[in-house]
């Protein structure tokens, strides 16, 4: 049994006789969880690996601590880690750490590694239990891309206007940058070339062709965005619109190896990639009434990469920059049925590239994601709960040719269960 499976038996025992809500420990709240997952999936392996056989490693852990030292301030941090496949192999890194100082409504400040506040739930996304699914929908939240999005070093300044009879309006303006050096979004760049040059030396010529790459280098040169949240006079609605840009560069080393003839060969790989987003918007509505939430969101990219490849036997390729304009929606209603129980079901819909019209060919499915996902989730204790979650995926966005080198297949299943306990 893998250590965090033995870890979450033996919180659930200790859950049961502990009070809910927080911990107070010499002046600092103290919040924690730990889940342990199962995913499986059906036809299609997930970027992280292994799936379609079931996968336990599917697990994360956070523990945070807040305290107010003075009036207005307040100071925060939380460690995470996580095991996801071949991801993570818990780690433990600095979630967020923050200094916030809030003069009046109108205005507040804080500083440190800040979570990304895109979207309705962005700064929740390591929040297991602000929700009921396991898996956020794709066309907003891609988990692909978590570890990009996640959050930000740098500075915001935030604050509220209180409207009158009009509501109020919530603001954040926000800059800094993101280390992306260890992204699964990065790796997947940069693995990108290694495998089309594989596969080119390999007709070349090249046999029992082997490829690996070195750990990415990556370096954001500016990020910075911003959020307006407007909440009528119509209890429970807010209407959220934000966004970002960012400019950053990636480079990785690449060793293939093989045969040319009956003497082995060697070919080292240099490649850069500048990254490009200009910008990434999402306009975003939530109606909460009673136990009742419907929430929608739609996303707007320009997405632009150039890579640069030098070691080919060819010399240097400078590729053209490809420009790229994803985009996409999702609907999602939950309900809750008592304390204990929770439904939510969500459509999503995502598109590589949102101008492509023509959308018939035989491979056309690579450029899109269409998720249906039912879920449930039932509050077992104060400090316990259990989520089980079902999905009908039509398309390949989020199951790339590199993890499936065999083929993509067009619709396919995904199956997930975890149970989190927390405090």
């Amino acid at each position: 049994m893998r250590t965090p499976v033995r870890t979450l038996l033996l919180l659930a025992a200790v859950a049961a006789a502990v009070p809910a809500g927080a911990e107070e420990i010499a002046g600092l709240t103290v919040h924690g969880f730990i889940s342990q997952g199962y995913i499986r999936t059906t036809e299609n392996e997930l970027y992280f690996g292994h799936t379609t056989d079931g996968n336990f490693e599917f697990n994360e852990a956070a523990l945070s601590f807040s305290t107010q030292p003075i009036p207005r301030l307040r100071i925060g941090m939380q460690l995470f880690a996580q095991d996801l496949g071949s991801l993570g192999n818990h780690r433990v890194i600095v979630d967020w750490a923050v200094g916030d100082f809030r003069l009046n409504d109108a205005f507040g400040v804080r500083g440190g590694k800040l979570k990304l506040p895109l979207g309705l739930y962005g700064t929740l996304r390591d929040a297991d239990l602000s929700r009921p699914e396991i898996l956020q929908p794709e066309a907003i939240y891609s988990d692909n891309l978590k570890d990009l999005v996640r959050a930000f070093n740098g500075a915001s300044v935030y604050g509220t206007f209180d409207l009158g009879g009009a509501g109020y309006l919530d603001y954040e303006a926000f800059g800094g940058a993101v280390s992306t050096d260890d992204t699964a979004v990065g790796k997947r760049i940069a693995n990108i070339p290694v495998a089309q040059f594989a596969a080119a030396l390999t007709a070349s010529g090249l046999r029992q062709a082997r490829a690996s790459s070195d750990p990415i280098d990556a370096t954001m040169n500016y990020m910075y965005g911003g959020a307006l949240e407007y909440r009528p006079p119509v209890q429970g609605l807010r209407l959220r619109f934000s966004g970002w840009t960012h400019d950053s560069e990636l480079t990785s080393r690449a060793t293939i190896t093989g045969y040319l003839g009956p003497l082995p060969a060697t070919f080292l790989l240099d490649s850069q990639f500048v990254v490009k987003h200009e910008p990434w918007v999402i306009a975003s509505a939530e109606y909460q009434r009673g136990g009742l939430r419907i929430s929608a969101e739609r996303s707007w990219e320009t997405l632009s990469v150039q890579p640069t490849t030098s070691g080919l036997p060819t010399g240097t390729v400078v590729a053209p920059v490809a420009e790229t304009k994803p985009g996409g929606w999702y609907v999602q209603v939950a309900q809750r049925l008592g304390e204990r129980v929770q439904l939510s079901t969500y459509y999503s819909q995502y598109y590589g590239n949102r101008d492509v019209e023509d959308r018939s060919g035989p491979t056309a499915y690579m450029s899109w994601d269409k998720d249906f996902a039912f879920s449930g989730r039932l509050d077992l204790a104060n400090h316990f709960l259990f989520k089980a979650e079902f999905h009908r995926v039509d398309g390949g966005t989020r199951a790339s040719v590199i993890d499936n080198p065999q083929g993509v297949a067009q619709k396919w299943n995904i199956f997930a269960a975890k149970g989190t306990v927390h405090f």
